[in-house]
């Protein structure tokens, strides 16, 4: 007699299987001074009090952080869009303090 699969081994097997590379997170004094790619994840606490996002550009993650001194070419809450629809954003970025800082954030 043959037992069925119990489900939650099923689903290990099929996500074990179906897992793909996992992008890279990449280290500020690796990153280029201009990143264009898809936002995959926002640290607000409202929807326009952004303090920093994450872009995926190729098969690198970068997370970058809003400089409070910057105004930029579009209110904050945005790039909630940008996360929405994927449409991509090219940013420029400052490597400060073990950390890169947006200094421009434009719709690609």
């Amino acid at each position: 007699m043959i037992r069925p699969i119990p489900l939650l081994l099923f689903v290990s097997l099929v996500l074990v299987s179906c897992g793909g590379d996992d992008p890279e997170v990449a280290r500020p004094e690796e990153a280029p001074s201009e990143i264009t790619g898809v936002i995959v994840a926002i640290d607000a606490e409202l929807l326009g009090e952004v303090e920093s996002f994450d872009v995926k550009d190729g098969d690198t993650i970068y997370t970058l952080f809003i400089d409070p001194n910057i105004e930029y070419s579009f209110p904050l809450g945005h790039l909630h869009e940008h996360l929405e629809t994927a449409e991509p954003v090219s940013c420029k970025v400052e490597k400060r303090n073990g950390k890169l800082y947006a200094q421009t954030i434009d719709d690609a």
